[in-house]
């Protein structure tokens, strides 16, 4: 795995035997709970510059998306950008916050081990 710095972010350069495109770079993004439940666009650093994106509203911790043609140029071959969403919780305590997870959270379930 090679890494580059841009703009203080790390990107990826993924070199996996397993990868079939080695010019691709990836970047974990964090989001907000605000903007992964209702979306929102927000502006990236890409090793080309600064792309505007949109985050599709419901999106989990995980989603990937992709930029296609924003990876490593190597002659006429273009890798891909691919954008991991992390969504990452208020530093301080939220009261506020823990009081709406506590009704909302009993409305539905997201694990089945029958």
């Amino acid at each position: 795995i090679l890494y580059c710095e841009l703009y203080n972010q790390f990107f990826i350069v993924d070199q996996s035997v397993k990868t079939p495109k080695k010019l691709d770079v990836y970047l974990t993004l964090p989001i907000r709970l605000d903007e992964a439940v209702l979306g929102a666009h927000i502006a990236v650093p890409t090793i080309h510059g600064e792309v505007k994106i949109k985050i599709p509203p419901q999106s989990s911790s995980g989603k990937k998306l992709r930029l296609k043609g924003k990876g490593i140029h190597a002659g006429s071959a273009q890798g891909d950008q691919y954008i991991i969403l992390q969504i990452m919780l208020p530093p301080q305590e939220d009261t506020a916050l823990q009081d709406f997870c506590k009704k909302w959270g009993v409305s539905y379930t997201v694990r089945s081990f029958s």
